[in-house]
């Protein structure tokens, strides 16, 4: 201890010497007397003299480094005088680049425009900085000016990036009260290049017009408050345009929308209107050429009532020299319309029947209709099917073209679901939610086999979509969602149907789409008692049936659980949660090498390894088995790896979980439905489905070759008929001949089995019977001499 206080003894006496702290003085340094403190050999110690010279060092150098830097940015101002006024207040002391701004802009004496324009020379702007001026300006009444001063400095190339940043924050803070009443000033700036598509832009004259509109303003004042009376090929994606479209369709809601065009026809004219309508209809913008379609074919229709040909116009238009920009596109794509309505209606009174689709007449019409113009070949109606939907709800109604598009001769095209989707879309464009539900949910009771009908999904979207309707009234929506609910009742006895017969298939399609029902119900604040006071006011003595309690229980287990749908029924959150987010329930092209799936697909395997078949159990808890086979057997899915091993894991979980002839019975549907081309791959999952099944269990095997597998020679026999040299099928052939060898099967038993069960009232059939029983007994023939 006494050589530790006589080396430290040591230490200040070599560093306390007075030549040091005469070094350290004669440095500028202030030596600190402080008679509470006695210094060894009255000398100030150097450490107290180093510590404050150095202090006082960096303090200097700091607010010299800190001076430069603000003369930098002031000497970027041009303005003479703002700039000899500010560079006059940096010695000041706290002054900061923001302080020193303030001061900029205090500068009242000195015009607005030259303040701007010194702010914007000066830069070095953050994003937090420019949205702090942008409110400074906005509660100063000056953010309009303020943004029209940084777009006139953002046409020089110096302060044009300077200016992108301001602005950007400017206009992100900008509302209509800050136009102060001046509208024309609002629409100017929303049209202007640097904005007219930005989002902002829209949402401005979306609470534009609704002021106004809450204003009683008049429509024709609001036209041109708009600036919409001489439109022309500038709106074409104009914000303005679309929200005063919006603003129509909404409008429509509550009255009648043959004198909503007559009003505007008085507003605009013919001519300028249908000038508006087509240039919204050819817009980039998808709901604003939607809308803009919708208004032209209302005007169309009003040309046919009053018996105005294309040839009619075209002559009305050459003698008056109304030639426009757009009247050749007008006239083209009025012409199209007309011609497309005609024709249908002259269909539609010769032919009693249903076969809209499949006819070689529907697609003359279709082509007809989607012809492009000749000058730019592009199309008059952007989207086919919204405008073909339309023109056969016209001319049929809406109740007789669902039961077209839902019946045998058209169910089976992908053209009729696509139609039945844009139907549901304008049944709820229009105000009769009353008619349309009963029309649906009618449709829907009167099918048998309720679980896989089409119109099912065309339910729920029309549910969903008219909820969303901000102009459909509460009544409505309550009466909606009770035919909902009651439509679970059925939904729910055709589930026990569907379990007492083993069809696991229909089983999962109605918990996948009860589960969409719920989320609905929950959405839309309905409780479990609520549900259960609509069962029971269905029924006269407000008793609840079983089937009703079913529904009931279950919903109330369903709020009782989790938000998620997985957790309500196989506890696994993460699993169904995750399978959402990367959108895996959206069918795409080449679905398995979309980087969504991909990315699921590594994070599946990594947190589920102890999982069998994880992916499998995933895509069953959101896709009904003919959903999946139908995904896994797309052109563009059915060759690739990930699609192959899921086919075989799907295969066999069929033949492991005892579904029995089930899958059987879905691939004969899809085969009667599906083009020619989705044969071969079904049979050869239906082969290798029965090929397991003969080793998993024997007794289900036989039960299949007596009710399915003769359809299946059939079926392959006629493939082979079609197409002799196709390897799939011969190979498909080989491995049944295999299979009822192995069992010993012979062609008299499966002779038996076609004379007593199948082909009674065929001789085509008899033939295909006798050729492949012929087939099988010249297999027999050949192994046997073969093998001897």
């Amino acid at each position: 201890m006494r050589i530790r206080y006589l080396y430290i003894a040591l230490l200040l006496d070599a560093v306390a010497s007075p030549a040091v702290a005469d070094l350290a003085l004669t440095n500028g340094s202030k030596a600190t007397t402080d008679s509470s403190i006695m210094h060894r050999n009255n000398v100030v110690p150097t450490r107290s003299l180093r510590y404050v010279k150095l202090a006082s060092t960096n303090n200097e150098a700091r607010a010299n480094v800190n001076f430069k830097a603000l003369r930098n940015l002031v000497n970027k101002i041009n303005h003479n005088d703002i700039r000899s006024r500010l560079l006059g207040r940096i010695k000041v002391k706290s002054i900061t680049v923001a302080k020193l701004r303030n001061q900029l802009l205090n500068l009242d004496d000195v015009p607005f425009a030259d303040r701007i324009r010194a702010l914007v020379e000066m830069g070095e702007f953050t994003r937090k900085l420019s949205t702090k001026i942008a409110e400074r300006m906005q509660d100063n009444k000056l953010l309009v000016i303020y943004l029209q001063q940084l777009d006139k400095l953002a046409k020089e190339p110096a302060l044009r990036r300077n200016c992108a940043i301001l602005r950007s924050n400017a206009y992100s803070c900008l509302t209509v009260e800050d136009f102060g009443g001046n509208y024309f000033e609002l629409i100017d700036l929303v049209s202007s290049p640097n904005y007219s598509k930005l989002v902002k832009s829209k949402k401005l004259v979306e609470k534009l017009i609704a002021a106004c509109y809450d204003d009683k303003m008049q429509l024709a004042d609001m036209a041109t408050m708009l600036k919409l009376e001489k439109p022309g090929s500038y709106l074409i994606n104009s914000p303005v345009l679309g929200a005063f479209l919006e603003h129509l369709s909404l409008r429509s809601q509550n009255t009648n929308t043959g004198d909503l065009i007559k009003e505007l026809i008085h507003i605009f004219g013919e001519e300028r209107l249908s000038i508006l309508f087509h240039a919204a209809s050819i817009s980039s913008d998808h709901n604003m050429d939607m809308i803009g379609t919708s208004f032209e074919i209302l005007q169309f229709e009003l040309w046919r009532k009053y018996k105005a040909s294309p040839d009619k116009l075209q002559t009305m238009i050459t003698a008056n020299d109304l030639r426009n920009e757009y009247s050749d596109k007008i006239l083209f794509t009025y012409n199209a319309y007309y011609d497309a309505i005609t024709s249908t209606e002259a269909w539609a009174s010769k032919s009693k029947n249903f076969d809209l689709i499949a006819t070689p007449e529907y697609q003359e019409w279709s082509d007809a209709l989607m012809k492009p113009f000749p000058d730019d070949l592009t199309k008059p109606f952007p989207d086919d099917y919204p405008i073909k939907a339309k023109i056969c709800s016209l001319v049929y109604g809406d109740e007789t073209l669902i039961t077209a598009l839902l019946s045998s001769d058209n169910g089976g095209h992908h053209e009729s679901q696509q139609l039945l989707d844009e139907l549901i879309t304008l049944c709820v464009a229009e105000k009769l939610v009353k008619s349309h539900v009963k029309i649906i949910f009618n449709r829907l009771l009167a099918d048998e086999n309720l679980v896989t009908n089409p119109l099912l999904n065309g339910w729920a979207k029309y549910i969903d979509l008219l909820l969303r309707k901000p102009s459909v009234t509460s009544a409505d929506k309550a009466y909606v969602i009770s035919k909902d609910i009651m439509l679970a009742t059925d939904l729910e006895k055709a589930k026990d149907l569907a379990a007492l017969a083993a069809n696991h298939i229909h089983v999962a399609a109605h918990y996948s789409f009860q589960d969409t029902q719920f989320v609905r119900w929950k959405t839309y604040n309905r409780v479990p008692d609520d549900i259960k006071k609509i069962l029971q006011n269905s029924h006269d003595d407000r008793a609840l049936l079983a089937i009703d309690r079913k529904v009931y229980t279950a919903y109330e287990a369903y709020c009782l659980s989790s938000d998620t749908i997985g957790d309500y029924r196989y506890d696994n959150l993460i699993l169904d949660t995750n399978f959402l987010l990367f959108k895996l329930n959206e069918k795409k092209s080449s679905f398995f090498t979309t980087e969504l799936y991909m990315s699921w697909s590594k994070f599946l395997h990594n947190d589920y390894v102890i999982v069998d078949n994880v992916e499998l159990v995933a895509f069953r808890r959101w896709y009904s088995d003919k959903e999946l086979l139908l995904l896994l057997l797309s052109p563009d899915n059915m060759n690739n790896i990930r699609s192959r091993t899921l086919l075989e894991q799907l295969i066999a979980a069929w033949a492991s979980d005892g579904e029995g002839p089930a899958p059987v019975h879905l691939i004969i549907t899809l085969i009667q439905e599906r083009e020619k081309w989705y044969v071969t791959p079904m049979l050869e999952v239906w082969a290798n489905y029965n090929n397991l099944m003969s080793k998993e269990n024997r007794n289900s095997y036989l039960l299949l070759v007596d009710l399915e597998d003769i359809i299946l020679a059939g079926l392959l026999q006629i493939e082979l008929q079609s197409n002799p040299s196709s390897k799939i099928a011969i190979n498909l052939q080989r491995a049944q001949f295999r299979r009822w060898m192995a069992m010993q099967i012979d062609d008299n038993f499966i002779h038996s089995i076609c004379v007593t069960n199948f082909r009674t009232d065929s001789k085509e059939l008899v033939k295909i019977d006798k050729t492949f029983l012929s087939a099988y007994n010249t297999y027999l023939i050949d192994t046997f001499t073969t093998a001897s």
